[in-house]
């Protein structure tokens, strides 16, 4: 998964908003397809009465490689790191010391 930052939106916007500035950011086509995760939701109002909604989010294309190096300029996107989930490590560790 990739993980994009400050997608800033006035706070009465619609999904459907936050969804054509993923595409517009991103360089996508109107018609194709995002499929995303809401990481964060900040709200911004330091200049008032200008007050936006600031999004984090997550989502998936096929060849992530090849799209972040077609988007490697674009300072707020990242790969998402994978993380191991706290069951696993647990398992992980008993194996090993019943082993």
């Amino acid at each position: 998964m990739i993980r994009i930052r400050q997608l800033k939106l006035k706070i009465d916007h619609t999904e459907e908003d936050l969804k054509k500035k993923i595409q517009h950011t991103l360089h996508l086509k109107p018609g194709q397809c995002v499929s995303y995760i809401i990481r964060k939701q900040s709200l911004d109002a330091r200049k008032k009465p200008d007050i936006f909604f600031v999004y984090t989010v997550s989502f998936s294309v096929d060849h992530e490689e090849r799209f972040l190096k077609k988007h490697e300029g674009c300072k707020n996107l990242q790969k998402k790191k994978e993380t191991v989930s706290l069951e696993t490590e647990t398992e992980r560790i008993q194996t090993y010391l019943q082993g």
